[in-house]
């Protein structure tokens, strides 16, 4: 019951940030401007709802920033990167939601960037992970929720894709339950999307 009501009130969020969305759609045209307003607006917002649990998070940040809490999450993305590669080079095809990221990042990077390292991944994490208790499942629902969300749907062969967003779903999760705090898996996926960001336009360099 617990684990439903978490799910809801994560659904609840995600509907938030979809309907600041939908608004600022009516009056920017600009797709890149349009997703960063969403997410500072809604990552503004999140901060203050929840100020009194991410201050108690900021206090126990040092104890919980061991070598530890970081190096499992880092482990896991670097395995999400590897399965995400062999995929591409097995399949010949790439995630949807990375092709869209690599077309909004090289057209409008001064726009994306800040979205993509600081904005998102504090709705995303305060979204998809805050509202749910350290159980088995609560994990479990959490993790698949977040990685069913960044597969953008074409066809059979996109849902393969799961399988490292998952993975990178788990690195992030691991970092939040192990002791609740939020902060972690926000610096987490921050250091896990600058460097996604960087490999990015080392490539295209």
């Amino acid at each position: 019951m617990n684990t439903l009501k978490s799910f809801i009130k994560s659904m609840v969020l995600l509907l938030l940030t979809s309907f600041i969305m939908a608004i600022l759609t009516l009056f920017i045209k600009n797709e890149s401007l349009t997703y960063l307003f969403t997410y500072l607006f809604a990552s503004i917002f999140l901060v203050i709802f929840y100020k009194d649990k991410i201050i108690k998070d900021a206090k126990n940040l040092k104890k919980d920033l061991t070598l530890k809490n970081i190096l499992i999450p880092i482990s896991l993305f670097i395995l999400c990167f590897i399965v995400n590669i062999v995929l591409i080079q097995l399949l010949k095809v790439e995630a949807n939601n990375e092709i869209i990221v690599e077309k909004t990042l090289l057209t409008s990077p001064l726009l994306t960037i800040p979205y993509m390292c600081i904005f998102a991944p504090i709705v995303e994490e305060i979204t998809f992970r805050l509202p749910y208790k350290k159980n088995k499942l609560s994990i479990f629902i959490s993790t698949l929720v977040f990685a069913l969300l960044h597969i953008v749907y074409k066809t059979p062969i996109d849902l393969i894709f799961i399988i490292p967003y998952f993975i990178l779903s788990s690195g992030l999760s691991y970092a939040y339950f192990k002791n609740e705090n939020i902060l972690m898996s926000i610096i987490m996926h921050i250091i896990n999307n600058s460097v996604n960001i960087v490999v990015l336009f080392i490539q295209v360099m």
